[in-house]
């Protein structure tokens, strides 16, 4: 197991593939009612795998690439600039990019996570008996019971729920009913119990990994969109077509509430600005049905594509092919094995012959295909 620069661009290569279709597939709300949410997930945690994993491994074949591919390696390995009496190459330079870029990445987030934990113990405790009853009955419901902090916040557009060891769910000070609290503090306390927390921790340390791939991006947003609308199956499931349509309402009334907020910061799960996410989510609420049978040939054809796509890209790398100038006179290359022979002179040379035509002398087997004649 070796980790190339070679390694990585053929793993970015694949991924990037795979995450396009992932992003257009999760894009498709009749192929999410087809084969559910949780497919998707498989197919994020194959990719995010990948990420975790960009080397070449002893099963790995190479694929030789002889156009475009060598040009492009030969300028980054081999193109120089002289620093303080230094050469330092291309490869170098972006090396040295990247881990600036994810160290400030890193730094950035760590500050903002410090600095918005401290102004959250500056937030007003609600102690309203209504909201406050409401938090308890539905934490009642979990086994292992957590206990949660309701704070109310000037600066935020929508409700949320913040750290991992220390849940405090962040509320605006909005007027609404019991009911549509309810909905709002089971979505929020339902993040917490199904791990998503942990989720978006993970895939903010791949992002900030890969900061400079522009797909990382759309893995992250259609990701974040999949765990609302995972949460919202997980809410609206046991409801009936009454209770879907009240928990609709909730939602496009804090839209609307939020839409008309001018607070700065915008840090929103119960809700997305986006009217396309929006319009899927409330779809999916509204046709989902519990236990129905997938498409099997719409499953086994979108899965086992992606699946094999992923396992190619473990075992397949792509690597430059190319003879430098200078030797291409005393270069040959094998393309009809029936066609050439060695023949072994046993003083440790062997002559190669193609066409019953000497070509040269070698002083080693350089591939184990061609037919050895002994004398």
């Amino acid at each position: 197991m070796s980790l190339t620069f070679s390694s990585i661009c053929n793993m970015i290569f694949f991924n990037n593939i795979i995450i396009l279709v992932f992003y257009f597939l999760s894009k498709n709300t009749k192929l999410i009612l087809k084969i559910g949410v949780k497919c998707f997930f498989f197919l994020l945690f194959l990719i995010m795998i990948r990420f975790i994993f960009p080397f070449e491994f002893f099963f790995t074949k190479t694929i030789p690439i002889k156009k475009i591919l060598p040009s492009i390696y030969i300028f980054i390995y081999n193109t120089s600039f002289s620093i303080l009496n230094k050469n330092i190459y291309i490869i170098n330079i972006l090396l040295y990019i990247w881990i600036c870029g994810l160290f400030l990445k890193l730094l950035k987030a760590l500050f903002s996570y410090i600095i918005f934990h401290k102004k959250i113990k500056t937030y007003k405790k609600v102690a309203d008996k209504k909201i406050l009853d409401v938090l308890n009955n539905i934490n009642s419901s979990y086994k292992n019971k957590i206990s949660f902090q309701i704070v109310y916040s000037e600066n935020i557009e929508s409700p949320f729920i913040f750290d991992i060891k220390s849940p405090t769910i962040i509320i605006p000070h909005i007027l609404l009913s019991e009911e549509y609290w309810y909905y709002i503090l089971k979505h929020e306390i339902a993040h917490y119990y199904h791990k998503d927390l942990h989720y978006k921790f993970f895939i903010e340390l791949l992002t900030i990994a890969y900061w400079w791939n522009p797909f990382i991006y759309l893995l992250k947003s259609q990701f974040e969109n999949l765990l609302e609308i995972n949460i919202d199956l997980h809410v609206t499931k046991n409801l009936n077509n009454s209770q879907k349509l009240d928990y609709l309402e909730c939602l496009l009334q804090v839209t609307q509430i939020c839409n008309k907020s001018k607070n700065i910061y915008a840090i929103n799960t119960f809700y997305n600005t986006k009217t396309i996410i929006l319009s899927q989510r409330i779809t999916i609420i509204l046709q989902y049905i519990r236990g129905i049978n997938p498409l099997l040939q719409t499953i086994t054809l979108t899965l086992s594509s992606i699946i094999t796509f992923f396992i190619c890209s473990f075992c397949f790398i792509l690597e430059p092919y190319s003879i430098p100038a200078e030797d291409q006179n005393d270069t040959f290359e094998i393309n009809d094995y029936s066609a050439y022979y060695l023949i072994d002179n046993h003083n440790g040379t062997y002559d190669v012959f193609y066409n019953s035509k000497y070509i040269a002398t070698v002083t080693e087997i350089f591939d184990s295909n061609i037919k050895i004649i002994k004398h």
